[in-house]
């Protein structure tokens, strides 16, 4: 139980991951004219993840950790750091077509993708972060339910 992350230590995660999902953000609307040439449903797909993790964030904010919130806001974390990548590839293939093509990339391309990897590392350094906390609190939960059901046999 001692091992257990606080709450003072969740809203930490909370606040860093509130800050990388809106870094995210604003390297998607920097990006979007790439993204929309490279795949065109990426960027309302990407606004959607965002969206589940703005609310998510503001869950765990309003009511405090919970195994099933942290668990939540990990998947999350993970599918945006998907998004991302999948993003950067999607701009790099695009990029590369065009060549093969003999034509030039767009220009900012490589800039765009490299930010898309940035972004990426980032929600992936912090989903990690999450995650360590989520197993410790969930081993906390089951300690604290293996000592309730000692107790009552």
């Amino acid at each position: 139980m001692t091992n257990m992350p606080s709450e003072s230590e969740v809203g930490e995660l909370i606040a860093k991951a509130a800050e990388k999902v809106e870094a995210f953000q604003k390297t998607l609307d920097s990006i979007k004219p790439y993204l929309d040439k490279a795949d065109p449903s990426a960027y309302a797909k990407d606004e959607n993840a965002v969206a589940t993790a703005r609310s998510i964030l503001a869950a765990l904010k309003k009511n405090g950790r919970s195994a099933y919130a942290l668990v939540s806001l990990l998947t999350t974390l993970d599918d945006l750091d998907l998004d991302a990548t999948q993003d950067s590839q999607a701009i790099l293939i695009f990029g590369t077509k065009a060549m093969a093509d003999g034509g030039q990339p767009p220009d900012g391309m490589t800039t765009a993708a490299l930010m898309l990897t940035s972004a990426a590392s980032s929600l992936y350094d912090i989903s990690e972060l999450v995650m360590h906390a989520t197993l410790r609190f969930v081993a906390g939960e089951e300690a604290v339910l293996a000592k309730v059901f000692a107790d009552t046999k």
